[in-house]
């Protein structure tokens, strides 16, 4: 394994994955608490490339939550406060849970041109 480099002595493998689980896994807030730059964290990880599942569990841990958020409001007897927050957890979900079926991509509508129906012995119309 290559040599850590020297600006990231500060970091211990403890250190990080207490952060990225207080964190939530999200990086730049774990580079924030350590005391380093986010690229910093980056090339940390590749040297640790086990602690990425430390960051995945988080990230999936926070998915669960909002999921669990987005039950309590489609369940919610207030349409009006719901209608926002719903919203909120949507866009989460279509962004950081792809993986688990919220893709916000739409299927694009091909034009396949006009449907012809052609009757025999009965004559089209002028206008046609």
């Amino acid at each position: 394994m290559p040599k850590i480099p020297k600006k990231h002595y500060k970091l211990t493998k403890k250190k990080v994955i207490a952060s990225i689980k207080k964190q939530r896994g999200i990086l730049s807030y774990v580079a924030r608490e350590c005391a380093v730059d986010r690229g910093s964290i980056y090339n940390f990880l590749q040297h640790y490339p086990e602690i990425w599942d430390v960051v995945k569990e988080a990230r999936e841990t926070v998915t669960d939550e909002v999921e669990n958020e987005m039950l309590n409001v489609i369940f919610s007897q207030d349409p009006a406060f719901a209608n926002q927050k719903a919203r909120l957890i949507q866009f989460y979900l279509q962004n950081q849970a792809k993986d688990r079926g919220y893709n916000a991509e739409k299927e694009e509508k091909k034009d396949i041109g006009p449907i012809v129906i052609e009757m025999k012995n009965i004559p089209r119309p002028d206008d046609a």
